[in-house]
């Protein structure tokens, strides 16, 4: 039976303009995250429903840059928004959203280290995984081609 998360006190929390922390943590289920793209210094936010990449310093509580890490009795990892209450998955057209309130094969996620530092965030797709990557509008996108992935950068909270 798929279940809500717990979620440790509340993680709306006003991001003030200081430097931004060099990551090098690895998601872990029952920690909160902001998932940050080490190239462009973006994180994934979520802001009126709709998934996509923004700036850390944004102030107020407009934007949902907090990422709770859960697993499932499979060992597949998730990451859901506590202020919306949604998980990241993807779609049928290779986009992904957070509107899925449980966390089901969509959501599902493994993370592999990448090389040169980040991890890559895997779904699974059939029998294999694809990565997820920055796409050409800034948009995070399913990586088809298998060409390389986003490297992510996970900051505690």
């Amino acid at each position: 039976m798929l279940e809500k998360p717990v979620i440790p006190n509340s993680l709306a929390v006003l991001v003030q303009d200081k430097p931004i922390p060099k990551a090098k943590t690895p998601p872990w289920p029952g920690q909160s995250f902001i998932i940050r793209d080490p190239k462009t210094n973006l994180v994934i936010a979520l802001n009126n429903g709709n998934l996509r990449l923004s700036s850390q310093r944004t102030k107020g509580y407009s934007e949902g840059i907090h990422w709770y890490c859960v697993e499932n009795d499979e060992m597949w990892l998730g990451f859901y928004n506590s202020i919306s209450g949604a998980y990241i998955g993807h779609n049928n057209r290779n986009q992904f959203i957070a509107t899925a309130r449980w966390h089901d094969a969509w959501e599902y996620f493994c993370v592999r280290e990448h090389p040169d530092g980040g991890y890559l965030l895997l779904v699974k797709h059939w029998g294999g995984f694809l990565p997820m990557k920055v796409g050409k509008r800034n948009n995070l996108v399913v990586d088809v081609g298998r060409n390389s992935g986003t490297a992510w950068e996970f900051i505690r909270v």
